[in-house]
């Protein structure tokens, strides 16, 4: 967090803390053979983990304060940032990891003394070790940093470290002084050295090549689940099972053949086997458990995935650990340059992986690389399978040999782009129609770009970014996300400098470039691929935000940007990932919203996304009273339904003319998106309004603000959002929040007096839209009950499309297609929403009825029910009950069960003329 979430700051701490096992373990092999208690050593040991792990955490989170005027100077220059970061991770993290990088080899030592065989022994230790480690990621993930804290986890961590040391005291009681084994101490010779490349090589290719598939299974396996923080621990969880059960199983193997390391040929053959064969078939795993609870699926997901290869690493370890020991090496040393191999490999291998193989070959081609890393690692151990009794005649050799040749060469080549990339988008392909255009496996994540097509003409894009829609250009998308610069835009009067954090599809960003006041934009993404393939959304360069001349692209963790830049804006705006996605909850707590309040010009306003449909009604109010915490001011509005916006402002205070706020409106270009987005009036800003002071206070009285050292006060897993919708639905009750409205001491003080009286009207209809906008299966009334209020009703007459299930992109496709294409080639099914919009809005309901007359026989029950109905009613607007009849008629025909469904044709058309005879928008349910 201190270095950036970003994927180069991760990196750098992964390497960092993987050098210091390496070294650590260097130095036992340098001085191991002369510690004769190491028990009694390995107490000091701890207790140094302890004193300097606990220390790193204190002083690593106030390290970034006192480094920020060095940051400034380098934060547009990646290079030189990234070597100061390595600078300070090894800084903090070099002595404690080195501490940690000494335990194995020197507890080894001390075991090794009691049952004299090191396979037994190492495997042993390897596996317990491994297995706490499962231990305190499963228990952080669900206890320990829920109830006591981030910082608490670290001094519990410390305080394990001591109880650790306490129990070797206990234990090096019993230690003896004796020559700690019976290998030779002394220097190795050149015949010897050479003799030692071959483990040494295969400790260094086995990490790696873990390390590097982790990297591939991680981002694999999140094409099919989200990135919660809990699916985070269960694949890391799956990965440290495997390795310790596979350490222990080694141990047991060793206690029956101390020749336990001659299989090792076999091992490797076996892994690169596996991954090909696991790969290949991870579809039927997905086809067989997809209909269980997600939490639950990814543990059989994640085991069928990792755990066989992540067992059998963890024997392959045991087993080289055993090669080096039976060179003539002692215990300590065995230990020593097997792990420093090892984690270095493992430390290259995390790199490679995620900045090589998966941007530059893709996760299908890696997988490829890394099994036939494994079957050519294979051959460095030929020498000794022939001894294994089990094998005689090296029948065993050839035939798994030769399966794993046939696997290479078999290898399901194209199963990535046919099948399992399909998986995370056939939701939009198969509801919407929409197609996928381009897609990428980048550094970051796996990104796709789809797109709904009218008659070939692109209407809308959809952002997929490993599994989940992260954003779109689609008409409700767009509303809120240009809603975070439009609202402020008509509060500041001329702002001249912005910052967006979070790029997305670049809606927010294409609403800055188009404020023409603006004279410097900042934008900051992680990820360099998403800023690249806006030309996707934006082929035309003038209308692509990233090549505006006043845009300055940050690729860069939002958070640190933040931490280290000294600019100062009128608007910060952000729409980051989901808050319950891995990583992403530091983007939403009090000591960050505290980041942005500081980066605010006096007068300057922040705006940001809540999406509220994704979170428990607790994690919402937590991350609300984090924000309120900051800003005095604060206040919710609803950019579109359930996507909330947070609001606050630095000493606003200044009234706002009604000139100001409308010159959004004025503006061809602005004004026209505002329109087609259902901003029809400035007044309808007002009526977006849901709750501020005395009344949004009392709603967040019992929750506790989400902050850095609470982070799972944000659910870890949110599989009952739809529990919370009735919450927020109650709270965002319309005349509750128009009370709030005209009473609210901050929007008296700068909201224009003529806009705010006649915004209250706008309040009544706002159900409507709201539910109009409203997904995730939440919207509460049928679709002519919406359609009728939106006819007769003033106010909702510029959402008909909406009601019709089309929109005003949609329109204009549609009207440039009837004015270029001859008649024979319109796609009428295609374009049947678009056409009855246009029908209804000239106020022509005969034409609409017959474009849904027109329309092509449709095997779905339903949606023959809902064009019968809305036939029905477009016939009775124009007086045509001869029609209705008919019409009734020919459907009941093709009815099972006639007399209930005669009954409810009646009941809509005597409701449907009530309600066009006296106007009256009463309440209908079908």
């Amino acid at each position: 967090m201190n270095l950036g979430n970003s994927v180069s700051a991760s990196s750098i701490v992964l390497a960092a803390f993987m050098a210091g096992l390496a070294i650590g373990s260097a130095c036992v092999a340098a001085w191991g053979d002369k510690i004769k208690f190491p028990l009694r050593f390995y107490v000091c040991i701890e207790i140094i983990i302890a004193i300097f792990g606990i220390t790193a955490i204190i002083l690593f989170s106030k390290s970034t304060s006192y480094l920020t005027p060095l940051y400034t100077q380098i934060i547009s220059k990646p290079s030189l940032l990234n070597f100061l970061r390595a600078i300070i991770a090894f800084s903090f993290m070099l002595i404690p990891t080195i501490a940690m990088g000494m335990t194995l080899p020197l507890l080894v030592k001390a075991l090794y003394r009691q049952t004299s065989n090191f396979g037994e022994t190492l495997g042993l230790l390897y596996g317990w070790n491994t297995l706490g480690a499962l231990t305190g990621v499963l228990l952080n993930e669900l206890f320990i940093i829920k109830y006591i804290g981030i910082r608490g986890a670290g001094f519990l961590a410390g305080s394990l470290n001591v109880l650790a040391a306490f129990l070797a005291i206990y234990l090096a009681k019993q230690e003896s002084a004796f020559p700690s084994s019976i290998k030779t101490a002394s220097t190795a010779s050149l015949r010897q050295i050479k003799k030692l490349t071959m483990p040494l090589t295969g400790s260094f290719l086995a990490g790696a090549v873990l390390l590097a598939l982790e990297v591939i299974w991680f981002r694999f396996i999140l094409l099919f689940f989200n990135s919660h923080s809990w699916n985070f621990a269960v694949m890391l969880a799956t990965v440290l099972a495997g390795i310790g059960f596979g350490g222990l199983f080694a141990s047991k193997c060793s206690r029956k053949n101390s020749n336990f390391h001659n299989y090792l040929f076999y091992l490797f053959l076996l892994n690169g086997l596996l991954i090909i064969l696991l790969y290949g078939n991870f579809g039927i795993v997905l086809s067989v458990f997809q209909k269980i609870r997600a939490d639950r699926f990814i543990f059989a997901a994640a085991f069928s995935l990792m755990f066989p290869v992540s067992f059998v690493s963890g024997a392959i370890f045991t087993a080289i650990g055993s090669s080096f020991h039976d060179e003539n090496l002692s215990e300590s040393r065995a230990t020593s340059f097997l792990t420093m191999a090892n984690t270095t490999g493992a430390m290259s291998g995390a790199i490679i992986g995620g900045y090589i193989l998966l941007p530059v070959f893709g996760t299908e081609m890696s997988f490829f690389f890394l099994a036939l890393i494994y079957g050519l690692t294979s051959l460095l151990f030929w020498h000794g399978h022939t001894n294994i009794f089990i094998f005689k005649n090296e029948g065993g050799a050839k035939i798994l040999g030769t399966a794993f040749i046939i696997s290479i060469f078999a290898f399901p080549f194209g199963l990535m782009e046919n099948s399992y990339i399909n998986i995370s988008s056939e939701l939009y392909s198969d509801s919407t129609g929409e197609k996928r255009v381009v897609w990428r496996e980048s550094v970051t994540e796996t990104i796709q770009y789809m797109r709904k097509d009218i008659a070939d003409k692109p209407h809308y894009y959809r952002l997929i970014t490993n599994n989940y829609s992260m954003s779109a250009t689609s008409k409700d998308a767009r509303r809120y996300m240009k809603y975070f610069v439009y609202w402020p835009v008509a509060l500041i009067d001329n702002p001249k400098k912005a910052l967006l954090i979070c790029f997305g599809c670049g809606s927010t960003a294409n609403a800055l470039k188009d404020t023409k006041s603006l004279e410097e934009i900042d934008i900051v993404d992680t990820s360099r691929d998403i800023l690249e393939l806006s030309r996707v959304v934006y082929p035309d360069p003038t209308n692509n935000p990233t090549m505006d001349e006043r845009v300055n692209l940050h690729v860069e963790d939002g958070r640190f940007f933040l931490q280290t830049t000294e600019k100062k804006y009128d608007i910060i705006t952000a729409e980051p990932p989901p808050p319950s996605f891995n990583g992403v909850v530091n983007l939403y707590t009090q000591e960050y919203f505290h980041l942005i309040n500081k980066r605010l010009n006096s007068g300057g306003i922040a705006t940001y996304w809540l999406p509220v449909y994704q979170l428990r009604p607790n994690d919402t109010k937590a991350i609300i009273k984090a924000f309120c915490n900051e800003f005095s001011d604060c206040s919710l509005w609803s950019g579109a339904g359930l996507e909330w916006m947070l609001a606050g402002t630095n000493s606003f205070n200044r009234p706002v003319s009604e000139e100001q706020f409308r010159k959004q409106w004025q503006d061809e270009k602005v004004g026209h998106e505002l329109k087609k987005l259902g901003f029809i009036s400035p007044e309808q800003f007002g009526a977006s309004f849901v709750a501020d002071g005395e009344r949004l206070q009392q709603w967040l009285e019992s929750a506790d603000p989400l902050v850095d050292n609470f982070p799972y006060r944000l659910s870890p897993v949110n599989r009952e959002w739809k529990d919370g919708v009735s919450v927020y639905l109650k709270f965002m009750n319309s005349e509750k929040s128009l009370e709030n409205f005209v009473h609210s001491k901050n929007i008296a003080k700068f909201w224009p007096s003529n806009i705010k009286e006649s915004t209250n009207n706008f309040f009544s209809s706002r159900w409507v839209i709201n539910d109009l906008l409203m997904g995730q299966g939440t919207a509460k009334y049928s679709q002519l009950y919406i359609l009728h209020q939106c006819i007769h009703n003033p106010l909702l007459t510029g959402y008909i499309p909406w009601a019709l299930g089309s929109d005003y992109d949609a329109i204009e496709i549609v009207k440039s297609i009837l004015s270029t294409v001859p008649e024979r080639n319109w796609d009428i099914a295609n374009m049947k929403n678009h056409l009855i919009s246009m029908a209804v809005m000239s106020g022509d309901y005969s034409l609409a009825e017959k474009v849904l007359s027109a329309n092509a026989e449709l095997n779905d029950n339903n949606k023959k029910w809902e064009e019968l109905i809305l036939r029905i009613y477009f016939l009775l607007l124009v007086n045509d009950d001869k029609r209705v009849e008919q019409i009734s008629k020919d459907y009941l025909e093709t009815c099972d069960n006639p007399d209930v469904v005669e009954n409810k044709i009646i009941k809509t058309v005597n409701w449907s003329k009530e309600a066009i005879r006296s106007g009256q928008i009463s309440l209908w349910k079908q």
